[in-house]
């Protein structure tokens, strides 16, 4: 579900103040980027390169609608490296090699300039031991 109102009011902010960026929460096993950034751009006239879509990893396999997302001049946050999660009705975070082939594609593609690697931490155990294999992805 696509929270309207809610991005309509960031929108104003982010209109209200040159420097503020967006991280848009975005459910990563759909395809609603579309009807997300027809508000953010079309309606209520955002900047698309202060804009990223954050759980780009699982559509990773869907390189077109990933294009389509990138060509709107946005950003693609793969957040998910090495998360072994899954979620009921949607899927399991996609392996690292997935990733690391979506990314590829679109660096080849000429997107490298609007990728955002990073990692999805949400919870206070994620820092715990459990998490150590998954946050060394970062280093």
């Amino acid at each position: 579900m696509v929270k309207k109102n809610s991005l309509r009011a960031a929108a104003l902010a982010q209109n209200n103040n040159p420097y503020a960026s967006m991280n848009i929460h975005m459910p990563g096993w759909q395809r609603r980027g579309d009807e997300v950034l027809d508000i953010l751009l079309t309606e209520m006239g955002c900047d698309p390169a202060k804009i990223s879509l954050a759980h780009s990893d699982p559509s990773g396999k869907d390189i077109d609608y990933q294009c389509k997302m990138l060509d709107r001049g946005v950003w693609l946050e793969f957040d998910m490296i090495g998360l072994d999660i899954s979620f009921p009705k949607e899927g399991a975070a996609p392996s690292v090699m997935d990733t690391v082939e979506a990314v590829a594609t679109l660096i080849e593609r000429g997107y490298g300039n609007q990728i955002v690697l990073s990692h999805d931490v949400f919870l206070k155990t994620d820092v715990g031991k459990k998490w150590r294999k998954w946050l060394g992805f970062c280093a």
